[in-house]
């Protein structure tokens, strides 16, 4: 049996505020700087019990340091005592309280119950910061220890220390001599369920019960909660998931536990877990069948559990308590056919686990992500939280609005905010629902390292020594990963990979197979404008080798020396493709669907079977019909392409500007010409035009715009076009960003992303007064939203490797 201290918090949830009733203990405001605390849910718990008060001004302030005399008055105060006991504690034998009378009466209780002793010299310290050990001893006497107690084993501190960790008080208590007042919420929180206990003189000491039932075998086992604070216990609860609760409970749902209850019957804390779980898969297909208010299993042999060793278990199915799919209780249907469990089913099997036999099962859980997404997250994902959303799926508010705290449940981190860009996160959505999310798993880790071993069927990895599985979810995504490479692993909560990057040694290199040798291991590949390599490649690929012959379309990577140690052509078409922007749309082949092309795809033009050029997407035409294309996707992305030669021809040398200051001077020659300051293709310009009217502009400070400088032979500007633009005067992109992620901007109208091109050029239009008073060349980083922006698409109207030049101003 697990010890879990699971009140609200437990439960993760920091975008809605709630409150915790007690039998007479109002409920109150939550604090405001205690969000993201790694002590937050024990300040909360505290703080609705009344144990610990705020600052008066609704903060908490956690990391101010607590005196000696503060902790004794949390401590009387998770014992319940009544002012009207405390009254009776009107002077202490301390000598050194002047100061501090408010605390006199909590000094002279905990003095009297033996939690707090002095110097030896009559002083209690009051004002002095209390230390961990000194606030572990404090709580752990208050729950009945005593200097004699045969527990203690040892001197002080190491006797109280080692009490402490038995019972769990230093978790989640950070490793400082002086306690905050986060830590002291903490240890107090963590004492609350530790069983009471009397210690007789010569050191026994026994767990507390309460006597008051007649039956000796109905006896409780009593601690802070339900002596103190008012709230009854219930052993041998399974949680069905629809009680009437002020926390979550999914995470729970099926396991038998120890629930906590206020006056109003809700459940407001677990305390432990008495179902054993182990996760795994039944080695055939099971029905699941009605019986009465249980329901029973057939054709169940054997549970194989997920782990490295394969565990097997012999079942015992007389005995079901309930089926559980995402959170919900399933009653089976089409008795006796009943509801099968597939072996390639992953399920919770809670019970009674001895040795290899489940010999009791409480319920069977199954977590299905067919009802749900999964997805390594961007930022636009985590801002759909804001709008009680993730992943397309919707989370259940209260009145206020706010995301219901109880209404699913959190693994992985502690709270909705702490989700960062990149974490692996599995939304499950409630069962008979469209999309009513049930259940949030986040995978926070990231793995870095070499592949050292790949087993046959590349479902196992082993990176730093440590093997690793591919997660089973279909929509879990990886480049090819071969034994060599460098990786980045992205786990889910698991530990399983959902994503990994492949950083070196990957097949990121693509080249056109022009000539073969499988004999002596070699390949000729075209891999860039006329130029053709031959390649030794490692026997061991010699069978992914094989089905490459000329003509194929190949990604593969090198070794140190020089050897293709992996060579891939898994090429989807050929196809009836168009290209527009940044997205091919393809049709034949069975690829009526569309692709977004990486802005540095490689790009093969062929004539027939003959290669002609290696160029880059940027070069492709755009709207035109293309026969024969085929590619290579790399996370659904295209990577390299094959296209018609006549379609991968196009380039573009043309000069951008943007311009500041336009002034009328006189030549080396003494003719009257243009002075354009600002800046062409990110380089400062400082130019003299050909004649006083080649520059046919000023400088535009009502709003940014660009220009199309053409040179002469000595450099001297021959032209500038009127600010650039394709049909008439305006920019393709003119709108204010609602949202911006690497090379990525979401526009406010219509909510659209558009791309940079990775050798974009960025100016900052510098504002003054109102209007343009010059520029800055700039990065994508500066940008915000809310900012102007102007982007530009400079190579022609077929162009499609993204916007080439961005202007942006803060015009607010």
């Amino acid at each position: 049996m697990r010890k879990v201290l699971s009140f609200v918090l437990v439960l993760t949830l920091v975008l809605s505020s709630f409150s915790m009733a007690f039998a007479g203990t109002e409920a109150q405001t939550s604090l405001s700087d205690i969000a993201g605390n790694a002590n937050e849910e024990a300040i909360t718990v505290n703080f609705n019990l009344n144990i610990i008060d705020g600052m008066g001004d609704g903060t908490f302030a956690p990391d101010q340091a607590v005196t000696r005399a503060q902790f004794a008055a949390m401590i009387t105060r998770a014992m319940a005592v009544p002012q009207s006991a405390l009254a009776g504690y009107t002077a202490t034998s301390f000598k050194d309280t002047t100061g501090y009378g408010w605390a006199v009466p909590y000094l002279a209780f905990c003095q009297s119950k033996g939690i707090l002793v002095g110097d030896g010299a009559g002083n209690v310290m009051p004002g002095k910061t209390v230390s961990v050990n000194e606030a572990m001893a404090m709580v752990l006497r208050a729950i009945g220890y005593t200097n004699n107690s045969a527990a203690l084993v040892g001197v002080w501190p190491a006797n109280y220390v080692s009490l402490a960790q038995n019972n769990d008080l230093y978790d989640d208590v950070a490793t400082a001599v002086g306690v905050t007042r986060g830590n002291a919420a903490q240890i107090i929180y963590n004492v609350l369920t530790v069983d009471k206990v009397e210690v007789a003189a010569d050191g026994t000491t026994k767990v507390l019960s309460d006597r008051s039932n007649s039956d000796s075998s109905k006896w409780k086992i009593v601690n802070l909660l339900t002596t103190g604070l008012s709230c009854t216990s219930e052993e041998d609860y399974i949680i069905k998931g629809n009680e009437d609760t002020l926390i979550s409970l999914k995470a729970y749902v099926g396991q038998k536990v120890t629930v906590y209850r206020n006056s109003d019957k809700e459940i407001i804390a677990i305390a432990s877990v008495q179902s054993d779980a182990v996760t795994g898969s039944f080695d055939t297909d099971v029905k699941v069948t009605t019986s009465g208010s249980s329901i029973i299993l057939s054709n169940a042999a054997k549970f194989v559990e997920d782990n490295d060793d394969e565990t097997e278990y012999t079942v015992d199915t007389t005995a079901v308590g309930s089926y559980f799919v995402n959170g919900e209780k399933i009653v089976p249907v089409g008795s006796p056919t009943g509801t099968a469990i597939t072996s390639a089913a992953s399920v919770t099997i809670n019970g009674e686990i001895n040795g290899k036999y489940i010999d009791g099962i409480d319920s069977i859980t199954k977590w299905d992500l067919a009802q749900g997404r999964a997805a390594k997250v961007s930022k636009s994902d985590l801002a759909q939280i804001a709008d009680d959303e993730l992943l397309g799926g919707e989370f259940e508010t209260l009145k206020g609005g706010d995301i219901d705290t109880t209404s699913f449940a959190l693994v992985g981190v502690t709270s909705l905010d702490k989700i960062a860009v990149d974490n692996v996160v599995y939304v499950y959505w409630k069962t008979g629902s469209a999309s009513q999310i049930s259940k949030v798993e986040v995978g926070t880790e990231v793995v870095t390292g070499d592949v050292t071993k790949v087993n046959n069927t590349k479902t196992k990895y082993t990176v730093n020594g440590k093997t690793y599985e591919l997660a089973s979810t279909t929509d879990a995504k990886s480049e090819t990963m071969a034994a060599g490479d460098t990786v980045k692993l992205y786990l889910d909560v698991n530990g399983d990979i959902y994503y990994a990057d492949v950083t070196s040694g990957a097949t990121d290199n693509y080249g056109y197979v022009v000539g073969y040798d499988k004999t002596y291991d070699k390949v000729k590949l075209y891999i860039k404008s006329d130029e053709s390599k031959w390649f030794e490649f490692d026997s061991d690929y010699a069978s992914t080798v094989s089905a490459i012959s000329n003509g194929a379309l190949a990604a593969y990577s090198v070794d140190s020396k020089g050897v293709i140690d992996n060579i891939v052509s898994d090429v989807k078409g050929p196809a009836t493709a168009t290209l527009s922007g940044l997205v091919l749309t393809t049709t034949g082949a069975g690829l009526n669907t569309s692709y977004r092309v990486d802005a540095d795809a490689t790009v093969f033009g062929i004539s027939g079977t003959s290669i002609e050029v290696a160029t880059s997407i940027g070069n492709v035409d755009t709207n035109k019909a293309m026969t024969n294309v085929r590619f290579i996707l790399d996370d659904g992305v295209i990577v390299a392409m094959v296209v018609p030669y006549a379609n991968a021809t196009k380039t573009d040398d043309d000069t951008y500007a943007v311009i500041h200051e336009v002034n009328g001077v006189k030549n080396a020659d003494g003719d009257k010409v243009q002075q354009i300051i600002g800046f062409a293709d990110g380089v400062a310009l400082d130019k003299m035009t050909t004649g006083s009217t080649t520059a046919n502009t000023a400088a535009s400070t009502t709003a940014p715009a660009l220009f199309k400088i053409e040179y002469d032979a000595d450099g001297a500007v021959k032209k500038v076009d009127a600010a650039y633009d394709r049909t008439g005067l305006k920019t393709d992109v003119n709108d204010v960003v609602a949202d911006i992620d690497g090379n990525s901007i979401k526009t406010s109208t219509g909510a659209v992303w558009v791309y940079a091109a990775k050798d974009v050029v960025v100016y900052k239009a510098v504002i003054k007064d109102g209007v343009v008073d010059s520029y800055k060349v700039s990065d994508l980083g500066a940008i915000n939203k809310g900012y102007n922006i102007y982007m530009y698409d400079t190579t022609k109207e077929d162009d499609n490797a993204g916007y080439e030049v961005v202007i942006f101003a803060d015009f607010n």
